[in-house]
């Protein structure tokens, strides 16, 4: 590098110009290069969060849901009783009626 500076210097101001274009573009680069690998990390970071809120969503949603399959299961067992219930109250109070009267 130094050689191709010694060469570029005995151009004149152009030399000195474009030594100095490089010396800028390269900082520049190093910058850019740095806010690129901390704007990565932070992408990463929220992205990690973001997966951890899902799951977090997913296990309560998946709760809820055995928590209201649980509730319908209940409920079916009991209309299923209750139904069973109401036949054995029709047929006891059929056999409490008296029977019918002749004409």
């Amino acid at each position: 590098m130094d050689a191709v500076a010694t060469e570029l210097l005995k151009v004149g101001p152009l030399g000195a110009i474009i030594i100095a274009m490089a010396i800028y573009i390269w900082r520049r680069d190093k910058e850019h290069r740095h806010e690129r690998d901390r704007l990565m990390t932070e992408i990463t970071t929220i992205h990690e969060r973001r997966i951890a809120d899902s799951h977090a969503v997913t296990t309560t949603v998946l709760q809820l849901n055995d928590k209201w399959n649980g509730t319908v299961n209940s409920f079916a067992t009991i209309m299923d009783a209750q139904k069973d219930t109401m036949v054995e109250v029709r047929e006891a109070l059929r056999d409490l009626r008296p029977p019918p009267r002749g004409r």
